[in-house]
């Protein structure tokens, strides 16, 4: 009956979100188990190649099926999320059912780490096809895939000139989270021009992988399968 915050219908970019609280439990049977089933209009991904290949084919879209605009009097493609798409995103579960957290175990690279004031432990749990939009973070991140697989993008902080960065709503210091304003899969290129020369890495993480993500550097995750993370954060 825990009540957690979950986004559906946004995807962190190019989709509006609505967030809304429900009880753990209906997500988790409602929209996260559902989605394993299938019942989201996607076939499910059940091993890293598929996953691979299903990442391939959305990149290649993305670059062909453009959308045309309202004005021409020919087709209209409008922007609409899928409804089945869930996110409970960066929640601190673990503080709230401290049973929950017997179940992780803090990896050797973070032991002596994770202090009250400058760390965190955060679960995220989800159906296939949540992103989290590209940003970075202003502490270092060690990313670990429990369940499911995870297409991430990374770019390093010297990329920033090409990223577009938001302004922060604090202003930009070395404690706030900053944000692109870059679709990254489905970037717009009049609009980000210098998108197109930006150089990244890219990876998909199955279960048991975990990513160090650096202060400061540049990332965005595509959940390819409904997925199951846990973060660690520290600075």
């Amino acid at each position: 009956d825990r009540l957690v915050p979950v986004t559906f219908g946004g995807h962190g970019d190019e989709f509006p979100s609505v967030v809304t609280e429900m009880a753990l439990g209906d997500f988790i049977t409602e929209y996260v188990l559902r989605s394993e089933d299938g019942e989201d209009g996607q076939k499910p991904k059940n091993t890293e190649r598929e996953a691979a290949t299903d990442t391939e084919e959305q990149a290649t879209a993305t670059t062909t099926d453009k959308p045309k605009t309202a004005t021409d009097g020919k087709e209209t493609r409008t922007k609409t999320a899928p409804t089945r798409v869930a996110y409970m995103s960066q929640h601190c579960l673990f503080h709230q059912v401290p049973c929950l957290a017997k179940t992780v175990s803090v990896p050797k690279y973070a032991l002596g780490k994770l202090k009250p004031a400058t760390g965190a432990v955060n679960l995220w749990v989800g159906t296939g096809g949540t992103k989290t939009a590209l940003h970075r973070d202003p502490y270092s991140n060690l990313l670990v895939q429990a369940c499911g697989f995870k297409y991430v993008r990374l770019y390093a902080s010297s990329e920033t000139k090409n990223l577009y960065p938001e302004t922060p709503t604090r202003g930009g210091n070395a404690n706030t989270f900053t944000k692109s304003a870059v679709a990254v899969e489905r970037p717009d290129l009049t609009k980000h021009p210098l998108f197109a020369n930006a150089q990244f890495s890219e990876t998909i993480l199955k279960p048991g992988d975990g990513l160090f993500i650096p202060h400061g550097m540049w990332h965005y995750v595509r959940a390819l399968t409904p997925s199951v993370s846990v973060n660690f954060w520290w600075n």
